[in-house]
């Protein structure tokens, strides 16, 4: 399965360039996804990102005109796409190699024949044109706003990290509506196999847009479906029944429960240790996991009645439950066992 996250963002520019994305578009997806892969100890002065083919460059080439830089000891083809004065602080190169001397000629010369200008720049152009100047200040400062903003999503992202599917959080930073750019608020999203691993995503959207994102299976559909995507895979509200096989399917076959009965929506299971897992399934928007010893005593307890004061809730495990039933603490979860499964584990 190709992973969730592309590992690089040369990655996410080819995916970009396989949905027909112009590079104008690309460059914007590069700005509110780039956050996610710099590092706050090794600042940069700009992010450098290898384009295959000539056809993939020709999406960035700006006005008409394309630069010849000779870096890492190389002649390369480059177009730079500056820091921008109220938004991402770092200019993005998008840039072809071409190893053999004969190709680059003939594809300046294709250039100069189709009226692109080819400008060749000097070390010193290229520092002034990324802006190199400050770049260590704006990317700190860029970072710690980033962070800042966005602590609460981080907060519940590292805590479904630990206790359920999810395997990385990601926020789509933008300064206001990812769609037109008014004051917005963070909204959270979630994809991924409930058989393998999980995405959570933070968009922000204003109210016009938020509202017409609640009307679709999720806020990554809807942003696929505005920018005119198609979306692989199918969000559907499952069955009551559906939902019934395939949690005691997975209490069987992942956690070798042996099912014990199943009740309306509850379904009571042992594990081979004995210790016994009750699960209540989402109902009328409620849920929760009991946890009890060989000898019936409950030593866990999973729900989310709104009736206890938590960091991030209303979600929350009673750790001790027989000694003190309000020692809570925010336990991240879904209310679908397969998605908890770190917890449930």
């Amino acid at each position: 399965m190709k992973p969730l996250l592309p590992s690089s963002l040369r990655e996410l520019v080819n995916d970009a360039i396989e949905l027909g994305l112009d590079g104008q578009q690309i460059d914007a997806l590069v700005t509110t996804v780039a956050v996610n892969f710099l590092d706050p100890q090794k600042p940069v002065p700009a992010l450098i990102i290898r384009v295959s083919g000539a056809p993939a460059f020709d999406l960035f080439i700006q006005n008409g005109e394309a630069n010849i830089v000779l870096f890492d000891w190389k002649t390369r083809f480059v177009s730079i796409f500056p820091p921008r004065p109220d938004g991402f602080p770092l200019a993005r190169v998008y840039v072809l190699e071409v190893h053999d001397l004969l190709d680059f000629a003939h594809i300046g010369q294709s250039y100069t024949e189709r009226g692109i200008r080819l400008t060749p720049m000097l070390g010193e152009q290229f520092d002034a044109a990324l802006g190199a100047g400050d770049y260590q200040e704006r990317h700190h400062r860029y970072l710690a706003d980033y962070q800042a903003r966005n602590k609460g999503f981080f907060g519940v992202a590292a805590g479904r990290m630990k206790s359920t599917f999810i395997e990385k959080g990601l926020v789509f930073h933008s300064k206001g509506c990812l769609v037109c750019q008014r004051d917005g608020a963070l909204f959270t999203t979630t994809i991924g196999d409930p058989t393998g691993e999980g995405l959570m995503m933070g968009i922000y959207l204003c109210t016009e847009h938020a509202a017409e994102a609640a009307s679709q299976p999720s806020s990554f559909h809807y942003l696929c479906r505005k920018f005119g995507h198609s979306v692989s895979g199918v969000a559907r509200v499952a069955s009551k029944d559906f939902i019934l096989e395939m949690t005691g399917e997975f209490l069987k076959t992942q956690l070798g429960c042996r099912i014990i009965k199943i009740a309306g929506m509850t379904i009571t299971a042992e594990r081979p240790s004995g210790l016994q897992l009750i699960v209540r399934l989402r109902d009328n928007r409620t849920y929760a996991y009991i946890f009890k010893d060989k000898n019936g005593i409950v030593i866990a307890k999973v729900d989310n009645a709104d009736h206890h004061q938590v960091e991030y809730g209303p979600d929350h495990i009673h750790v001790s439950p027989r000694t003190n039933n309000n020692d809570v603490r925010s336990s991240f979860t879904y209310g679908f066992p397969m998605l908890d499964v770190k917890l449930i584990r």
